[in-house]
C-alpha cells in the first residue's frame, strides 16, 4: 500500500498538495508502526520507498519524515549497518541530501545526522567499495529509467510499481 501511496500521480495542482501530505502522512503512520510492531520482513519493501522519499524534493517535511522512518525502522529492527550493504546507493544518497546543507531546514540535517548514527559505523573501505557499487547501479536505480523501461514493455523487478 505504501508504495501506491507514495507514487500516486495527482490529476491537478490542488490534488498535488494533498497527495503530498497524503504520502507524509503514510510515511509518519509507518514510523509509528515500527515502535510497535516488527516490520523487519517488510524492511526490503519499504526502504527503496523510504529513499526515494528522501530524495523527493518537493517538501522537506515530507523528507525529514521518511528519514525519521528509516531511523525507526532500523532500530526497531536492529538491523544496522547491514541496510548500507544489501542498498549500496543508501550512503551516497543520504550524503547528498547533507551535502544540500543551507538549502535545508536544520530540523532535516539534524534528523539526517541522527539516521546516520542509527544506521551505525561503516568501515571506511566497504564505504568506498559500496560508493563504486553504487555509481555503476544509480542510472539503473533512477525513477525516469525505471519509468522508461516499463514504457518501452521491460518488465522491471525490484522498483516499485
Amino acid at each position: 500500500v505504501l508504495p501506491r501511496l507514495l507514487d500516486y500521480k495527482p490529476a491537478s495542482q490542488g490534488d498535488a498538495k494533498l497527495t503530498g501530505r497524503l504520502s507524509t502522512a503514510a510515511l509518519e503512520g509507518v514510523g509509528e508502526l515500527c515502535l510497535v510492531v516488527d516490520l523487519s520482513a517488510y524492511m526490503y519493501k519499504l526502504v527503496p520507498t523510504i529513499l526515494n522519499s528522501v530524495l523527493d524534493q518537493s517538501s522537506s517535511q515530507k523528507r525529514e519524515v521518511a528519514l525519521r522512518t528509516l531511523g525507526r525502522l532500523v532500530s526497531s529492527t536492529g538491523n544496522v549497518v547491514q541496510p548500507y550493504l544489501d542498498y549500496p546507493e543508501l550512503m551516497p544518497r543520504l550524503l547528498s541530501v547533507l551535502r544540500e546543507g543551507g538549502n535545508q531546514p536544520w530540523s532535516l540535517r539534524k534528523e539526517l545526522l541522527r539516521t546516520l548514527g542509527l544506521l551505525g559505523a561503516l568501515d571506511p573501505y566497504k564505504l568506498d567499495a559500496l560508493t563504486q557499487a553504487a555509481s555503476r547501479l544509480t542510472p539503473l536505480l533512477r525513477p525516469e529509467t525505471v519509468d522508461s523501461a516499463r514504457e518501452k514493455g521491460h518488465q522491471v523487478s525490484g522498483a516499485a510499481p
